[in-house]
Parts: C-alpha cells; sequence; structure tokens
C-alpha cells in the first residue's frame, strides 16, 4: 500500500469545513475560510487563535475542535515530529464525542471530519487499522451528506475513494473495494469549482493525486493556482519545484527552489523543512 499517499490524502479529506442547502452560521464559515487561509501561509498560531475563539464562543460544537485538531495535523506534519500529540488526541476527542451526540447536520459532519483527522494521524504513526477503522465511521456520515446534494462533503468521499482505488490490490480483503480513480477526480475537479470551503484544500489533494499518475504538467498547474493566492505556500513549492524537474524545466526549477528558500528562511521553518530543500539543491546541482 503507498502508505504515504493515502496517509495524506486523510489528512487532506479531513481539514475543510463544508457548505451545503444547510444554513451554516456567519462566524462559523469566517472562522473556517480564515483557517484555510492562515494554514496555507503555513501561519499556524494565528490559525490556533482562530479556532480557540470558535471553542469559546461555541464549546458544544465540534467546528472548532476541528479545526484545532486540523491545525495541530498540520503543523505536526510541517515540524515532521509528534510534539503535540497530546493535545491533539484530546481535542480529537472532545471533537468527536460532541458530534456523534448531536442530530444536527452540521455537528455530525464535524465529529465526523475530525475522526478522519485523528485518522490521518494514526496512519502517520504507522497505526494502519485504528487509522482505517476511523476512516470507515467518517465516511458513513460523509456519504449521505454526499446524497442529499453537499458539494464539500462530495470532497471527503471522493479523495477516499480516490486512494481505496489506487490501492485496491493491496485492500483485496475489504468488501466492494473498486477502482474509481477517474470518477474521483471528476468530483474534485467539481469540488474545485464550487466548493465553498474545501474548493481551495482540494487542490492539495490533486496535486498528489496528479504526482501519482505522472501528470507532470498538471502538477505544476494545480502547484501554480495554489502560489497565486499563497506565494509562499512552501508544499505548492515543493511539487512545483519536482514537478518542473521531472519535465526537465531545471532554470524555472531552480527560481522555484529560490522562492522556497526564501519563504522557509522567512518563517525560521523547522529544521525538517529545510533538510528537503538541502536534498532538493543536491539532486538538481549540476543540471
Amino acid at each position: 500500500m503507498n502508505i504515504s499517499l493515502l496517509r495524506n490524502s486523510l489528512v487532506l479529506a479531513a481539514l475543510c469545513v463544508v457548505a451545503s442547502s444547510s444554513a451554516v452560521d456567519s462566524s462559523l464559515k469566517s472562522a473556517g475560510q480564515k483557517c484555510v487561509s492562515l494554514v496555507f501561509d503555513d501561519s499556524y498560531e494565528a490559525a490556533h487563535r482562530e479556532a480557540d475563539a470558535l471553542i469559546k464562543k461555541s464549546p458544544k460544537s465540534p467546528a472548532g475542535y476541528f479545526l484545532k485538531a486540523a491545525v495541530y495535523h498540520h503543523q505536526m506534519k510541517d515540524l515532521g515530529s509528534t510534539t503535540f500529540a497530546t493535545p491533539f488526541y484530546a481535542i480529537c476527542d472532545q471533537g468527536a464525542k460532541f458530534g456523534e451526540a448531536s442530530t444536527s447536520e452540521w455537528d455530525r459532519f464535524f465529529g465526523a471530519a475530525t475522526l478522519g483527522i485523528r485518522g490521518a494521524y494514526e496512519r502517520s504513526q504507522n497505526r494502519l487499522v485504528t487509522s482505517l477503522k476511523l476512516g470507515w465511521r467518517a465516511i458513513d456520515v460523509f456519504r449521505p451528506l454526499k446524497d442529499q446534494g453537499n458539494i464539500d462533503a462530495l470532497y471527503g468521499v471522493a479523495v477516499y475513494d480516490y486512494w481505496v482505488g489506487a490501492n485496491a490490490k493491496a485492500l483485496f480483503w475489504m468488501e466492494n473495494v473498486k477502482d474509481e480513480r477517474p470518477r474521483a477526480l471528476t468530483d474534485l475537479i467539481k469540488v474545485s469549482q464550487n466548493g465553498v470551503f474545501t474548493s481551495r484544500v482540494v487542490l492539495y489533494d490533486l496535486l498528489e493525486m496528479y504526482a501519482d499518475e505522472k501528470k507532470y504538467a498538471k502538477v505544476q498547474a494545480t502547484a501554480e493556482t495554489i502560489l497565486s493566492k499563497h506565494p509562499s505556500n512552501t508544499v505548492a513549492l515543493e511539487y512545483q519545484f519536482w514537478s518542473l524537474v521531472k519535465q526537465s524545466k531545471f532554470s524555472e526549477a531552480k527560481v522555484s527552489l529560490e522562492k522556497r528558500s526564501a519563504a522557509l528562511s522567512a518563517r525560521n521553518a523547522p529544521k525538517a523543512r529545510f533538510q528537503k530543500l538541502e536534498s532538493d539543491k543536491k539532486m538538481i546541482s549540476g543540471k
């Protein structure tokens, strides 16, 4: 099984705040959009403040707990460590509890999204069975919402279906496993065009999927779409660099590398990110 890709897809399937035909509280919408934007700008502490404010305002809603858990998860990925594992687990427990106890469509969604975040973290720690169990519980909530026409819930379902399809041979022991990647990609493109909050988040997923399918020009185009709004986004800069190298566009790749170096230095990024940068510099030296 391609553990890294499936893990990251589940991380990105959870990092969304949905909108559907049901009304969404304006403060929730604002906080969700701001958290996503701040994570894309690698501004984790500011994103935490937005989530904390939402928890303070609505302490029994799973939405704020989900957002904070998502920020923690991405922050730990950035650090390359499990530094925040203890508070992460505590926040996930609260969000899942409030979601499962509620009959509200949105509370149930955010509770399921919190399960998805925790499942992604478990997979990053190679606890694969635990991760799959959490993912199944989340999808059981997402699918009915998708069937009701919720475009953002479609995001979570399509991401899950894509990576299950990509790993169909390894998951032969699961019932009704099908490779539905073309359909899932079509759905994700719809999300990128019509999603309220997930239209931005889905671009991360498309980066990984196009990379997995070796569609390097599409990886480049998707990375540049992100960079048009978040020019210092180091995830997009890494994918941009990689896609340019794969297309033998070495002069452009060097420019991308310089931009990433500046972005990492500007925010005093974790050591792990600079180690990847140095590795990429060595890879392209002499080109």
